[in-house]
């Protein structure tokens, strides 16, 4: 293990928890405007009972969509804390090893 290799697998690790990020405001964002416009249009353009439950559903699935995009969020924060943890346990392990004289 050398410095560089341990700055490049954390860089890796926090591009990936960007990654998530990124994926997590995505979904958020299709959930508040996509569906939310097109929830909107189907409630002026249909009406009755079959309406009524496939707007309930939507509106399920849309709650269903933001939980896992709060997890999505969650999971790329700890990985980027995860990546920071290593990152500073790789380095001391790499100094103390480098440090050590095995000659004595």
């Amino acid at each position: 293990m050398s410095y560089v290799k341990i700055a490049i697998d954390f860089q890796n690790a926090i591009n990936r928890a960007s990654e998530l990020e990124n994926l997590a405001y995505s979904l958020k964002y299709t959930v508040n405007h996509d569906l939310a416009d097109a929830e909107e249009r189907l409630k002026k353009n249909w009406g009755g009972e079959s309406a009524d439950l496939f707007i309930r559903k939507t509106s399920d699935i849309s709650d269903r969509l933001m939980s896992v995009s709060e997890q999505i969020k969650k999971n790329a924060e700890a990985l980027r804390e995860l990546a920071i943890r290593t990152r500073e346990s790789e380095i001391r392990a790499y100094e103390i090893a480098r440090r050590r004289d095995y000659n004595r």
